[in-house]
């Protein structure tokens, strides 16, 4: 018999994943708190989920699996505490959630057949199964004030002193190297920003510094931060742009969560599904061809073997087309801000 809530005083969540899939389910975490204020819950985190998760202000304890070893002591010490709940925003992590012993489930395996739905919408609907209460659909990411002054330190130390606009760009995919849009095309763009008088930064974590640098050694003036920051201070990074662009990657979602406008590039994945929502702030570009999309959340690992010989999808989005969304953004942007401010 399922638990009325009330009842869920120990609860486990399974977050191991990477880091976009992660962001997904912090409205969901954070509607879990709300519901059950009292209540002690647990994460059990791959590196990356506790990169996002480690400095949440909701009294969620962390704990970092890097290894199954690690994993399994975890999941053998949960399953010796007897939890009221187990929940994973994930389809991996739901098979977890049978191995404690939980008295009730939350995970992917309750919410069968509504796979289609936003990520962060499939994440609220597991509570809404479990009789919660869900709230604002908005994904969040918690760094602090030792990151901004890292962040300070770091371009003061290459010459940006803040003077122009500043626009964030990720040009990597660390899992599915077919998202990326191609390097020529960003090297085309880097170009144009920066004989438009914009900063430039780019920024990845150290599986994106040889692509990055293949494309500084092209673009005279670039910032290059893939590699050189850790995620909390990539993110307070962030914070200073007036714009990120980028693939459908952790990066981009991460500057949706800490509030910077964004432009997408969608191609193997659905932007109904991975889209960070609110199009007065974001925006994407979508070349559906008749094979799109070729990746669904949680469609088994089959999807990341390749159908076509190149990413036709990808390499349909034009350099102009980008540079239309950004002015368009950026425009629209400003005069909110301006008619905020006559207020």
């Amino acid at each position: 018999m399922r638990k009325l809530p009330t009842q869920y005083n120990k609860i486990v969540i399974f977050c191991l994943s990477p880091l976009g899939d992660t962001l997904f389910a912090t409205p969901a975490i954070r509607a879990l708190k709300e519901n059950l204020p009292r209540a002690r819950i647990v994460v059990i985190a791959s590196p990356s989920a506790s990169e996002v998760l480690q400095h949440n202000p909701y009294q969620i304890s962390v704990l970092r699996c890097a290894d199954q070893w690690q994993l399994l002591k975890a999941m053998n010490m949960i399953r010796r505490e007897n939890y009221d709940l187990a929940i994973s925003f994930t389809h991996f992590g739901s098979y977890f959630t049978k191995y404690c012993a939980a008295s009730c489930r939350g995970d992917f395996f309750s919410i069968a057949g509504q796979t289609e739905q936003p990520v962060i919408q499939l994440c609220l609907d597991i509570l809404r199964e479990l009789g919660l209460k869900t709230g604002s659909d908005r994904t969040e990411f918690w760094f602090e004030d030792a990151d901004r002054l890292k962040v300070d330190r770091f371009l003061e130390s290459i010459g940006c002193l803040g003077a122009r606009p500043l626009v964030a760009v990720h040009c990597g995919g660390h899992y599915f190297i077919r998202k990326r849009w191609p390097a020529e095309k960003f090297v085309e763009l880097l170009l144009e920003l920066r004989l438009s008088g914009v900063e430039v930064a780019l920024i990845g974590g150290t599986e994106d510094v040889a692509n990055s640098l293949a494309i500084q050694a092209l673009v005279p003036g670039v910032i290059n931060a893939a590699g050189a920051l850790r995620l909390s201070q990539t993110a307070a990074l962030m914070e200073r742009c007036e714009l990120f662009i980028g693939n459908d990657s952790g990066p981009l979602h991460l500057a949706a969560a800490v509030g910077v406008p964004t432009i997408g590039l969608y191609g193997p994945t659905d932007p109904a599904q991975f889209y960070p929502y609110h199009p007065t702030r974001h925006r994407y570009i979508y070349k559906a061809l008749p094979c799109s999309p070729c990746y669904r959340f949680g469609g088994g690992l089959w999807q990341f073997v390749p159908k076509c010989s190149r990413p036709y999808c990808m390499e349909a989005i034009s350099v102009a087309e980008v540079i239309d969304e950004m002015t368009g953004l950026l425009c629209q942007n400003r005069q909110s801000l301006l008619a905020k401010g006559q207020r």
